[in-house]
């Protein structure tokens, strides 16, 4: 190596941390600077005299044989990054200028300045893979997602705008998306938005139209986007809640008819927790709603004294998402008895997926007395009934002998005998009636 190569190296540079070299046209090193030891851990000894494309990744071997080539005929070359292995075996990114002093006598070789980007190329890596985490999660995101300028122009809508809405971003080129909202919305949703644009995230429910013209119903959530500590634009997401509002306008009605109804209305969620119940329920019950609100309308209904119907009916009652009757006992908030008629219907929304259960409890107390007022009665009548077979077999075994006798006399009875003779067996015929008549009166008495 040239004294004075050396000496201006070590003059010029000898804290830098670029990687300095001279090689051939074939990439063998003839001078390689101290700073690879700080950087890729190699001494300028382990270097020199070995060829460059030995350490540099197989993948990146052609793109840089390639650069090198097109170093003829140039003064310099900016090489494409490529991977080079460092004496422990890690690659590094390397950017590396080359300048072709093969015509200088001094040198007469391709002088190297090389930069580890190693971070810099991971840090741009990790970006990009970022900015794809983020474009899949915004494209395919189900709620619609879209960007607003700051005069309120939608642009960059993801898929499920299109779904939403009916519209695409091509079909809405300069359109301001106020125009999207019923206008008894309208003065609302600016206010928001002009809250976005001084960066306060904003949310509400809203009225719009659909392309179709029917109405929908979303909840907007309004997201400033910040650059240089300034509002660029505003992220909107727009979540269709058209089933869910309806759904609720329906219980809504539902409720203000059940509150005027004498029976007991339940309303519960897909968890079977109960959330409301009529004025009707409380006057049967004694329950307030507030006593019964998140509590399984399946425990309520079974309580714990409850022996007529069991967990796994009930259970099984909820897992058929059928309407369904059931007579069931169950007991009062003071701990009184009472009977329900209790009719379970499942709500299911427009997936057909069950988003909770409405139940009619009528009161069959009355009912269920007189069933058991009868069924006390046939039991009596049951009763009455044996005790007076039991009498008429009786009756049966007294009399028989009696009859027996009276046949006998009055088979001994002719017209031949005297007339004392007749009348003694007439007197003995008699008696023995007097005696029937007399058992027969006996066991007719109640007892």
């Amino acid at each position: 190596m040239p004294y004075n190569i050396d000496s201006y190296y070590k003059a010029a540079a000898p804290n830098s941390t670029d990687l300095i070299s001279i090689i051939d046209i074939e990439g063998n090193y003839s001078f390689v600077g101290e700073s690879v030891e700080r950087q890729l851990g190699y001494t300028s000894g382990e270097l020199v005299g070995t060829n460059a494309f030995q350490y540099i990744h197989p993948d990146d071997i052609q793109k840089a044989s390639f650069a090198l080539a097109q170093i003829a005929g140039q003064a310099k070359i900016t090489t494409p990054l490529f991977r080079f292995r460092a004496k422990d075996g890690a690659y590094h990114w390397i950017e590396t200028t080359v300048t072709n002093m093969l015509d200088d006598p001094e040198i007469n070789g391709l002088v190297t300045n090389s930069k580890d980007v190693t971070d810099l190329v991971e840090l741009d890596a990790q970006r990009k893979l970022n900015h794809t985490y983020y474009y899949s999660l915004f494209l395919n995101h189900p709620d619609a997602l879209f960007y607003l300028s700051s005069e309120g122009i939608i642009y960059n809508c993801n898929l499920a705008f299109s779904a939403i809405t009916g519209y695409n971003e091509y079909q809405l080129p300069d359109t301001k998306f106020i125009s999207l909202i019923d206008p008894e919305y309208q003065k609302r949703v600016s206010d928001e938005f002009a809250g976005a644009l001084n960066g306060v995230v904003a949310s509400l429910e809203v009225k719009a139209r659909h392309k179709s013209g029917n109405e929908l119903y979303l909840q907007f959530t309004f997201i400033p986007v910040f650059f240089d500590f300034k509002v660029k634009e505003v992220q909107c997401v727009a979540k269709d809640i058209t089933g869910k509002y309806l759904q609720q306008l329906e219980l809504r009605k539902l409720s203000l008819v059940a509150s005027k109804i004498t029976n007991g209305v339940i309303i519960a969620d897909e968890d079977e927790k109960i959330e409301w119940v009529n004025e009707g329920f409380c006057r049967l019950t004694g329950y307030l709603t507030t006593d019964l609100v998140q509590v399984s309308l399946g425990e309520f209904l079974i309580g714990e004294k409850n022996a007529n119907v069991s967990n796994n009916l009930i259970r099984q009652y909820f897992k058929n998402n059928t309407p369904a009757p059931l007579e069931i006992l169950t007991y009062k908030k003071n701990g009184e008895e009472i009977w329900f008629l209790v009719e379970i219907t499942p709500i299911k929304n427009e997936q057909n997926k069950v988003s909770g259960f409405i139940s009619i409890l009528t009161d069959i107390t009355g009912k269920k007395a007189k069933e058991m007022e009868a069924l006390m009665l046939t039991k009596n009548l049951f009763d009455r009934n044996k005790e007076l077979q039991e009498i008429e077999n009786m009756l049966n075994q007294d009399l028989k002998i009696p009859l027996q006798q009276i046949q006998k006399l009055i088979s001994k009875v002719t017209t031949s005998d005297s007339a004392s003779n007749y009348e003694r067996t007439l007197d003995k015929v008699i008696s023995l009636i007097d005696s029937l008549h007399t058992t027969s009166k006996r066991d007719s008495q109640p007892k």
